[in-house]
């Protein structure tokens, strides 16, 4: 059975996914720490390594986090955190029969710059995927019963450049993964063909003395179709292979490359590469979309207090303009705008844990009563979310776990 740990969706970073954005995250988001009439996924994947990839490029953006899914019937309620200090997954969630379980799997050196991909819960253990910066290694821990689980591991890139880990899937022969070297602006890949062999591919692209930051990668039979973005000249920069000989180049500059420039997309197109970014400086969203061979449509939304840290969370092109969400971790409070017609777009917000500084948003999804979001507090390890049960009741919780002494990654 082939487990996809991390998708060719990831990085796709396409109109599709950005216009289908806000559905994507209702779904997966029941799947997060909700009461237990909320099921987990069970979606054996990781659909936050895009989150990674732009924090490593881009230092000011927060603390990246995984993801928790389950095979299992009935489990809800589900929080997890990956402790670096002793290199241990830990996962609690309940069962289908209201039974309060928590789950733990040490995996990897702790002494080593660890990446926590997934945990799967599993009706014998954690299935958990880690990326090993140090070394640059993909390592996979798979349970086939309750006594024995397998390995697997894949090294892949210098050890001694800047290595990101853009995708690996677990196959019947192998990990196929592929890796970014920021060092060289090289993507490589890796893919198994049978037991014995396995192929590897590579593609310069970008500037290597620029801090590129990889948007997607996508092995094709021809080489490595590749996206980038590069905050220096704040452009967009799309390769494409037609055959196995031809590529074609293709960019897009958007933004003012003077600013903090967040690339949130970018969509190659037959027409040019449609682009979604936010501009730090001025608590912008900006998006590009190409109609025709000639004629591109510019949007904005300007959204956020600029003098705040803002995180931006989504980007979706409408019919009346952008609708947007971000997060104010000055304020601990999330924000989201909707547009409803070409002249009225709302606004809603909710505030949790307004105490800290510096909580990590877990995510952010809308009900027919408000905003449901949930954040984690690293300074005391705790979970803060809240429940509309109507149209005038909220509710707040809170969920100690974890050791607050130690670093730790969020679920």
């Amino acid at each position: 059975m082939v487990l996809s740990m991390l998708t060719s969706r990831l990085f796709r970073g396409s109109l599709e996914r950005e216009q289908h954005r806000d559905t994507t995250r209702r779904q997966r988001h029941n799947a997060r720490l909700k009461p237990s009439r909320r099921p987990v996924d069970h979606r054996p994947m990781v659909e936050r390594l895009e989150d990674f990839v732009l924090l490593s490029t881009l230092p000011t953006y927060p603390p990246q986090t995984f993801e928790i899914s389950s095979n299992v019937s009935g489990v809800s309620g589900a929080v997890g955190v990956y402790d670096h200090t002793n290199a241990t997954f830990y996962v609690s969630y309940v069962t289908s029969t209201g039974t309060q379980v928590t789950a733990s799997q040490q995996y990897g050196n702790a002494s080593d710059t660890i990446v926590p991909l997934s945990a799967t819960i599993t009706q014998y253990g954690l299935d958990v995927g880690i990326y090993d910066q140090t070394t640059s290694t993909f390592y996979v821990n798979q349970w086939v019963n309750a006594t024995t689980d397998n390995g697997y591991s894949q090294q892949y890139g210098n050890a001694s450049h800047t290595i990101r880990p853009i995708s690996a899937e677990l196959t019947s022969y192998g990990l196929d993964v592929i890796v970014f070297d920021q060092t060289t602006a090289t993507f490589y890949a890796n893919q198994w063909v049978n037991a014995t062999t396995n192929n590897g591919y590579s593609q310069q692209y970008g500037n290597a003395s620029h801090t590129i930051a990889p948007i997607s990668a996508t092995l094709t039979s021809y080489g490595i179709d590749v996206v980038i973005f590069d905050p220096t000249s704040s452009t967009f920069y799309a390769n494409q292979w037609v055959n196995a000989t031809t590529d074609n180049g293709y960019s897009q500059q958007y933004g003012n490359a003077s600013h903090t420039i967040v690339p949130l997309g970018a969509t190659l197109t037959s027409y040019g590469i449609d682009t979604f970014i936010y501009d730090v400086n001025t608590s912008t969203f900006y998006a590009n979309q190409w109609v025709s061979a000639t004629t591109n449509n510019g949007y904005s939304q300007q959204y956020g207090n600029a003098s705040d840290v803002i995180v931006p969370l989504s980007v979706t092109i409408t019919t009346y303009g952008l609708d947007v969400e971000i997060f104010d971790q000055t304020t601990s409070t999330f924000y989201a705008n909707e547009w409803v017609n070409a002249t009225t777009d709302n606004g809603y917000s909710q505030s949790l844990d307004t105490s800290s500084s510096s909580n990590v948003p877990i995510f952010l999804i809308f009900t027919a009563y408000g905003l449901e979001a949930e954040v984690f507090d690293p300074s005391t390890a705790t979970f803060y979310f809240n429940v509309w049960s109507n149209s005038t009741t909220n509710t707040a919780y809170y969920k100690q776990f974890g050791n607050a002494s130690h670093i730790l990654t969020p679920a």
